[in-house]
């Protein structure tokens, strides 16, 4: 049986050895906003992951976004922080 736990955007199941944050964002991304995904990405990295578990990644959905702005908040930050417009 799969099991699921679900709270404020993080998604865990059971049988994939991962998590998973994501922010659903009715306005345009700021920068304090990738800057707290990622504080989530770390503390899940440190905190929840289990030896052999892949390293949790984040994803944003905003109406907009600034490319330059994304650029630079994620600036040499781990790689598994997305950022993408929906409609």
């Amino acid at each position: 049986m799969k099991n699921t736990l679900r709270n404020r955007g993080l998604m865990k199941q059971a049988n994939i050895k991962d998590y998973a944050t994501y922010e659903i964002k009715i306005n345009e991304v700021k920068h304090d906003d990738i800057g707290q995904m990622n504080m989530y990405m770390g503390y899940f990295a440190k905190e929840g992951n289990c030896e052999g578990n892949n390293l949790p990644i984040s994803i944003i959905l905003s109406k907009d976004k600034d490319d330059l702005l994304v650029e630079y908040a994620t600036y040499k930050m781990n790689n598994q922080l997305f950022v993408s417009r929906h409609c």
